[in-house]
């Protein structure tokens, strides 16, 4: 009788844990399945054809900022300028920004 409640209690343990594991791997189905119809969409082809293959739409402008500005990373604008008199003027933080950004 012991043996036989024994043996009963473990198959309920070992079925508990393979509706877990069911569960699991459903919904991991459902994920994968909405994974596969967001791939055959537009967007998901516009999404890659931007991101891998760097094509834009008609009409559109691509900013590429180089290495060796503050946007690209690499060294400060300040280290790369040479100091002329041209240059050495005061310049106000407005015409800074201005210049910054256009």
């Amino acid at each position: 009788m012991i043996r036989t409640t024994k043996t009963v209690m473990q198959s309920s343990k070992r079925l508990a844990g393979e509706k877990k594991e069911v569960l699991a791997l459903r919904n991991r189905k459902a994920d994968l399945v909405q994974d596969i119809e967001y791939k055959k969409t537009a967007e998901y082809a516009e999404e890659m054809a931007r991101n891998s293959l760097n094509m834009i739409k008609p009409g559109e402008e691509v900013y590429i900022y180089p290495q060796n500005t503050p946007m690209g990373g690499s060294k400060p604008v300040e280290q790369e300028i040479e100091l002329t008199p041209a240059n050495r003027q005061e310049r106000t933080p407005l015409q800074e920004w201005i210049d910054l950004f256009f």
